[in-house]
């Protein structure tokens, strides 16, 4: 019985440390759930677009949304520099990240020809 009770604390104690590193999700205004989220770009800056619209140039934070029935919110990074790759992230919510990271650097897929 004492191991059973040691063992339902420490997996509550677990759990709990794990949601405290959740980002702050809240109900907006409209009925959308949102949380801000850290964007970051390395070895350079980007231009950044959520769901199409322009959010604005890394480093940035930037409030996400979602709704019920919102399957993934797109996040795109679009170089300001030649021999860079434009990056697209698709995050399946929920949840939300606390960061996103994109490397300029990674090379464009190509398209092979067969």
């Amino acid at each position: 019985m004492r191991n059973s009770l040691v063992c339902l604390l420490l997996t509550v104690v677990g759990c709990a440390s794990d949601y405290a590193e959740a980002p702050e999700m809240r109900a907006t205004e409209d009925g959308s759930t949102a949380a801000l989220v850290q964007i970051n770009s390395s070895p350079t800056e980007a231009w950044i677009f959520v769901d199409g619209e322009y959010a604005g140039i890394t480093p940035m934070e930037q409030e996400l949304s979602f709704w019920a029935a919102t399957r993934y919110v797109e996040v795109v990074a679009v170089p300001m520099y030649p021999a860079q790759a434009r990056q697209v992230k698709r995050l399946r919510v929920p949840p939300l990240p606390h960061t996103l990271f994109f490397n300029m650097n990674n090379p464009p897929v190509m398209a092979s020809s067969e």
